[in-house]
């Protein structure tokens, strides 16, 4: 996506991950004006062409979704067959496990073109019925474990249905 479409995205309410190749004063100017807009702007460095920096880019993804039963369900990167149900327990629910992954990221991403480590990228979005302490609960771990690039997203029809696929399981295994 090149800057007019980020920027006309952001007129429209919405925040923006922009990637850049090698111009990254461009991209970090673009995101100064989209947060001058009052939107959230996340740049990261990605080589569309090469496809070993396509993998590290989706690695560094964690898909976070809450439901109305105070659930929440984790897959990583586009592995949305990994589905997995996490919880807003402390020591082993949703927090834990974006620390495992971000630790994942920064061991085995790799580094970006300008030899920097990888960092998480979380992906957060909340099903139909989601409360609204859940939001507040899942961003208040993106700022205690410093997880710099989030976003809050729709959730995908795929992940709504295996959603439900999982449920169902888990309903017929009682």
């Amino acid at each position: 996506m090149g800057k007019d479409m980020a920027l006309c995205l952001a007129k429209k309410g919405i925040d923006v991950i922009l990637t850049y190749h090698t111009k990254k004063e461009e991209a970090e100017k673009t995101a100064a004006e989209i947060e001058r807009m009052g939107q959230k702007a996340a740049v990261l460095q990605l080589n569309v062409e090469e496809v070993k920096s396509l993998d590290g880019f989706i690695t560094q993804v964690m898909n976070i979704m809450v439901d109305s039963f105070d659930r929440v369900f984790v897959y990583e990167g586009s592995e949305l067959e990994n589905l997995k149900i996490s919880s807003f327990e402390d020591t082993h629910g949703i927090r834990q496990e974006i620390m495992n992954k971000a630790k994942r990221v920064k061991a085995e991403c790799p580094l970006t073109a300008k030899g920097e480590k990888r960092e998480i990228i979380c992906l957060i979005k909340l099903l139909p019925g989601a409360r609204y302490q859940n939001m507040v609960d899942i961003l208040d771990d993106m700022k205690i474990l410093e997880v710099k690039t989030y976003a809050l997203q729709e959730p995908l029809n795929e992940e709504i249905a295996a959603i439900a696929q999982k449920t169902k399981l888990l309903l017929a295994k009682r």
